[in-house]
């Protein structure tokens, strides 16, 4: 790191367990220059996996915590009227937020990648990581999940490179100025943040142009149709494209196959054949995810063989179709996935390659991400034969309808195909699950909240008997 501003110098991360703030203070740790402490209000497992890699945290907070910084960084989630950060302010400490933050140390890298869009960011990331390694980059990484092997968010190296997966959830992604982008897709969300789907789509038409004025290399699914109707609107061809559907693309995928655990695709770019990528995932939308990694790996001069090297030990981020145990034939996962696409995608991937009885534990995430798709939460259980639904996880959002969850389950009983029951608590999904699963089943949780305990739950109790 050629910045100065930050040798020797105590950095403080308000909220440090949150998913993009971890990344941030993994890769200062690595770097090795500078102490690093945080707070938290809850000793979450991130926390304390904090903790084992030696960064200080206290599980309060208060203005004594801040009281040694020289520079304070605070999440999205961090109000105004946290004491921490009135105390940063009155007392004038250097305050970035996650997003500034991060934009000022990409900012110090000559190749600067950015992943961004709606779905697929954290996959995409962590392939192109993969893929980067592979070819001796090496390059220092942010990602929004823990990345196996490295068990890691973040990491710091001497390269001359930095992927990074963008954050559209603050607009924070309008800071950075990368040099080669991937736009994956782009649907309706964060609207308690932009408030209309226009104001979002408007957000990613400014980061075009300002990408487009920077002469980034800019990567886009042309199976898109917002990334495309903005990427059409402009007088210029400074992108390359990627399409499973449009053959006429730059790069597609093509004679696409799904296994039991893998699935395989043949990369053509312009129409001339460039060779078979092998996947140890599954699911249309990870074919998706590789081929935006495969295209900008190529754009970028990475061969072939360095490609699919490493799609091919790519194992998969944590909480993406994440495997958690398999006993008698009984297959538990965990996943992230909380838009209704990603539901979508995610059981009709596992539907397809197992071809088992799934049953899905869906923990909505928000109120206000349950009411501005409901209907498509109608839809988006089909593949699934049973679903078993959680209280909403806030998110610390006040609930201002009482019938979002009727009105939910409702309308998946009269939508989907699938068996449809509601459950006060983990233990009692835990306990029904035992009783009912079979062998040759298959249970998934989903959400972006805490979830995971399910499965994890579910994992120790085969484990014990």
């Amino acid at each position: 790191m050629k910045s100065l501003t930050l040798i020797n110098k105590n950095i403080h991360f308000i909220g440090i367990a949150g998913s993009g703030m971890i990344a941030l203070a993994q890769y200062l740790r690595a770097w090795g220059r500078c102490k690093v402490t945080g707070s938290e209000i809850r000793e979450t497992l991130a926390a304390k996996d904090l903790l084992l890699q030696g960064i200080n945290i206290s599980f309060s907070h208060h203005e004594d915590n801040v009281k040694e910084a020289d520079i304070v960084v605070y999440s999205s989630a961090i109000s105004d009227s946290n004491c921490e950060l009135r105390y940063a302010k009155k007392h004038k400490l250097a305050c970035f937020s996650r997003g500034e933050f991060l934009a000022e140390l990409m900012a110090l890298y000559q190749r600067q990648v950015v992943i961004a869009g709606t779905h697929g960011k954290t996959t995409t990331t962590g392939m192109l990581i993969h893929i980067s390694d592979a070819a001796g980059v090496t390059p220092s990484f942010m990602i929004g999940g823990e990345l196996p092997p490295y068990h890691i968010n973040g990491r710091y190296s001497e390269s001359s490179t930095f992927i990074a997966e963008s954050d559209e959830s603050d607009g924070s992604f309008l800071l950075l100025k990368p040099s080669h982008i991937i736009l994956n897709n782009l649907e309706a969300e964060h609207l308690h943040y932009y408030k209309s789907p226009d104001n979002l789509f408007q957000a990613f038409n400014t980061f075009f142009h300002q990408s487009l004025e920077h002469k980034s290399k800019i990567v886009i699914n042309y199976d898109a149709p917002q990334l495309v109707s903005i990427a059409k609107s402009l007088d210029h061809k400074n992108f390359v494209s990627f399409s499973i559907d449009h053959l006429d693309s730059d790069f597609t995928a093509r004679n696409i196959a799904f296994n039991q655990d893998s699935s395989s695709f043949d990369l053509y770019q312009e129409n001339v054949f460039k060779g078979t990528i092998h996947l140890n995932l599954i699911g249309r939308h990870n074919i998706y995810n590789a081929l935006a990694a495969c295209s900008l790996s190529l754009t970028m001069g990475l061969s072939i063989s360095y490609i699919q090297k490493g799609l091919q030990s790519f194992q998969g981020v944590k909480r993406r179709i994440q495997h958690i145990c398999t006993h008698n034939n009984i297959q538990v996962y965990d996943d992230y996935g909380h838009h209704p696409t990603e539901i979508e995608a995610t059981l009709d991937g596992l539907k397809q390659s197992k071809k088992s009885p799934i049953t899905c534990v869906f923990q909505p995430h928000r109120y206000s991400r349950v009411k501005e798709h409901m209907e498509d939460f109608h839809n988006a259980f089909n593949h699934a034969d049973r679903v078993f639904i959680t209280p909403i996880y806030s998110a610390n959002e006040v609930n201002k309808d009482d019938s979002l969850m009727e009105t939910m389950i409702t309308g998946i009983q009269e939508r989907s195909n699938c068996e449809v029951s509601y459950f006060n608590s983990f233990d009692d999904i835990i306990g029904h699950l035992i009783s009912i699963v079979k062998s040759g089943d298959i249970v998934i949780t989903m959400g972006a909240g805490d979830i995971y305990k399910v499965s994890n739950e579910l994992a120790t109790h085969y484990q014990n008997l």
